[in-house]
C-alpha cells in the first residue's frame, strides 16, 4: 500500500495522507510517499500564496491506476471548458514531460505514457486559467 504524508513549513500535517491536499494557509508544502515501508525523498517544495485568489467552481482530476507500469490515465472534470498544461517532474526536479493546451470540454480522459522512464515517484502538475493542482504518481514496472 502507498501512503502520502503532507508537510507544512517543516511540520507533519496530521491526517494529510492522500494524493492531494487542500491548503489552508500560505506557506511551504511538500509530501513524502511511503510504499512497502520505503519512503521517498521529499517532493518539490511548493510555496503557496492564497491571498487575492478568486473563488471558482471546483476542478477535479483523478489518475489511475496508481501505482502503474508507466502508462496511466488522467480524468478531468471541469464546470466549463478549460485548457490545461500537464507537466511531469522527476525526483531530481527535472521536467520530463509537458503538454500544453490540453482542451477539456467539461470532461476528458487522457493517457499519459512514462514507460521509457525509470521506476519512481513522479510529480504531476496540472495548470489551467484559475487553478494549479499537484499530484503524485508511482511508476513501478
Amino acid at each position: 500500500m502507498c501512503r502520502n504524508q503532507w508537510y507544512f513549513a517543516g511540520t507533519l500535517i496530521p491526517g494529510a495522507t492522500g494524493q492531494t491536499y487542500v491548503v489552508t494557509q500560505d506557506g511551504l508544502y511538500w509530501t513524502i510517499v511511503t510504499k512497502n515501508g520505503c519512503s521517498s525523498s521529499e517532493s518539490n517544495h511548493l510555496q503557496i500564496f492564497t491571498t487575492g485568489t478568486k473563488s471558482h467552481s471546483p476542478v477535479t482530476i483523478h489518475m489511475y491506476p496508481v501505482p502503474n507500469d508507466g502508462r496511466f490515465y488522467v480524468s478531468f472534470n471541469t464546470p466549463s471548458d478549460e485548457f490545461f498544461t500537464i507537466s511531469v517532474i522527476n525526483n531530481l526536479g527535472l521536467k520530463i514531460y509537458e503538454e500544453a493546451n490540453v482542451e477539456v470540454n467539461t470532461t476528458l480522459v487522457k493517457e499519459i505514457d512514462l514507460r521509457s522512464n525509470p521506476n519512481g515517484v513522479y510529480t504531476m502538475i496540472f495548470k489551467c486559467s484559475q487553478n494549479q493542482m499537484v499530484k503524485k504518481v508511482i511508476v513501478n514496472k
